[in-house]
Order: structure tokens, then sequence, then C-alpha cells
């Protein structure tokens, strides 16, 4: 993507780097800048499925960046900085 989504036209956002677990996500403007990795393609065929069955409570995919990043829409929440929030015991 040559164009920066979520930014607003004349202005480029600066990345802030986001708080948790995942300290190479990137947030600029209201996208997320997620870096390629092995599962990238898997992930972005859930955030399409997802958003093709309507759910809204995952953020959008909305393109790749020249390096590889794929770009996401901004999704307001909060993420547990420990796995252990997630564990059912």
């Amino acid at each position: 993507m040559q164009d920066n989504p979520g930014s607003s036209p004349g202005s480029t956002p600066k990345p802030e780097a986001l708080a948790g677990r995942v300290p190479e996500f990137v947030r600029v403007g209201d996208t997320v800048r997620r870096p390629a990795t092995g599962s990238s393609a898997p992930v972005r065929g859930l955030l399409v499925h997802l958003e093709e069955a309507g759910f809204g409570g995952a953020p959008r995919y909305l393109g790749t960046e020249p390096d590889g990043s794929m770009v996401l829409s901004w999704v307001e929440g909060w993420v547990p900085a420990d796995a252990e929030c997630w564990r059912v015991c």
C-alpha cells in the first residue's frame, strides 16, 4: 500500500508503539501495522472471513505494505500483559 490508510490527506500520522505482548505492532492513525510472519496468510484469511460473516469485534484487513506488513483497522480495547489472563481453570 503506498498510501497511509486512516490518515487525512496531506498528513502523516506518527507511528505509536502499542502496549501489550507484541511490541512489533505499531499504530499509525486509525490503523495498525503487523509485521509479516509465517502466520500472516492464515491471519489475513481469518480476518476476511470474520468481516464477511458480519463479525464487528475484530480488526479489518486493509492491505499489505511493501515490506509485507499487514495493515489492519484499529479496534479500541485492551490486551492483557500476561497470557495467564486468558487461561481457563
